[in-house]
């Protein structure tokens, strides 16, 4: 039932929220995207298509599959 509000509400009145929401995800893969091109080159940012979930190809790190686990797992965990 209020599932159904919801969504009208949305649709209804929801047009400026979404236009401030969509500027906010933008901000953050541009902020993504130029901290990995300034602090880590060899890893490439897959931007979006249509979703704001975003991709990284570590390719250029060199590290076969299991030396990339590990490194995320422990290296690379809390590290900003």
């Amino acid at each position: 039932m209020f599932a159904l509000v919801a969504l009208e509400a949305a649709f209804r009145y929801g047009d400026e929220w979404l236009e401030q929401l969509k500027e906010y995800i933008q901000a953050n893969l541009e902020f993504l995207t130029d901290y990995f091109n300034k602090k880590i080159p060899k890893i490439k940012v897959i931007r979006p298509e249509g979703t704001y979930l975003v991709w990284l190809d570590c390719r250029g790190l060199g590290l076969d599959p299991q030396a990339l686990r590990a490194f995320i797992a422990g290296e690379g965990k809390g590290r900003a």
